[in-house]
C-alpha cells in the first residue's frame, strides 16, 4: 500500500480521533504530518525569508488560515519527497475526510483502470474534491481542464500524488507569488504544466461533523 499522511494541527485531538478511527476501521497506516498554525506565523518573517512575496501581504493578513494550509501541504510534500526519494506515489489527506466505504472497497478497479495513454502522465488524482470542469474518459476517470470557474477542479483534502511530480508542484507553489488560496494558484495550471485526473465519483468527502478550521481562523484571527 502507497505511504499514507494526513495533515492536523497538534492541539485538534477531535480530528486526529478521527485519522485514528479510519487506521483502525479500514485497516490503514495513515501517518498524522503536523500541520502549520496560521495563527502562529509571522508573516514579516516568511517575506524577508522569500516565501512571502510582498505583493499577498495584505491577503496573507486577512486570510492566515489559508495561508496555513498552502503551507501545510507545501510541507507535507517536501517531507513526502525527502523521505520516499521520487519514488512511487502517496496520499495525502487533510484531518477532515471522511472514506465512502463502498468506493473504498471499489479503490483498486480506480487504480487499475486508469487509461493506458495515462498512466505515466499523470501528476496528481484527486479522489476528494468539490466539482469538476473536464472531459469523461471511462468509468471511474475524469481529466481536468484549465478553468477559472468557481469551485471547479478545487478541493485538496484527499489526492495521490506521483512522488516524482512534486519538484514541479512545489515549484509553482513557493515562494507564495499571487494568493495564499492554494486550489486558486493550482488550477491554472491544471490541464497545462498539472497532468490531473478526478475520480468519477468521490472515494473520500468532507465529514460533515466537522466545520472548517481554516475559514474559522480566517475570522478569528485577522491581523492589521
Amino acid at each position: 500500500m502507497m505511504p499514507m499522511y494526513c495533515i492536523n494541527l497538534p492541539h485538534s485531538q477531535y480530528r486526529r480521533e478521527n485519522i485514528e478511527l479510519h487506521n483502525k476501521t479500514y485497516g490503514l497506516d495513515i501517518k498524522v504530518f503536523n500541520g502549520v498554525y496560521g495563527a502562529g506565523l509571522d508573516i514579516s518573517k516568511l517575506v524577508q525569508n522569500g516565501v512571502l512575496n510582498s505583493r499577498v501581504l495584505n491577503e496573507a493578513k486577512h486570510k492566515i488560515g489559508d495561508l496555513g494550509c498552502y503551507l501545510s501541504h507545501c510541507r507535507v510534500l517536501q517531507h513526502i519527497q525527502k523521505t520516499h526519494q521520487n519514488n512511487g506515489i502517496a496520499l495525502v489527506l487533510e484531518d477532515d475526510f471522511n472514506i465512502q466505504e463502498q468506493e473504498w472497497k471499489d479503490f483498486h478497479n480506480y487504480i487499475n483502470n486508469i487509461p493506458k495513454e495515462w498512466q505515466d502522465k499523470w501528476d496528481m488524482l484527486y479522489i476528494g474534491y468539490n466539482h469538476v470542469h473536464g472531459r469523461r474518459l471511462n468509468k471511474y476517470w475524469t481529466t481536468a481542464e484549465t478553468t477559472t470557474m468557481t469551485g471547479m477542479n478545487s478541493g485538496a483534502w484527499a489526492y495521490i500524488i506521483r512522488i516524482s511530480s512534486i519538484p514541479k508542484i512545489l515549484k509553482a507553489s513557493l515562494p507564495i507569488k499571487h494568493t495564499v488560496d492554494r486550489d486558486v494558484m493550482l488550477k491554472p495550471l491544471i490541464g497545462k504544466q498539472l497532468k490531473v485526473l478526478f475520480t468519477n465519483r468521490k472515494i473520500i468527502k468532507h465529514n460533515p461533523i466537522f466545520g472548517s478550521e481554516r475559514r474559522t481562523r480566517n475570522q478569528k484571527h485577522f491581523i492589521s
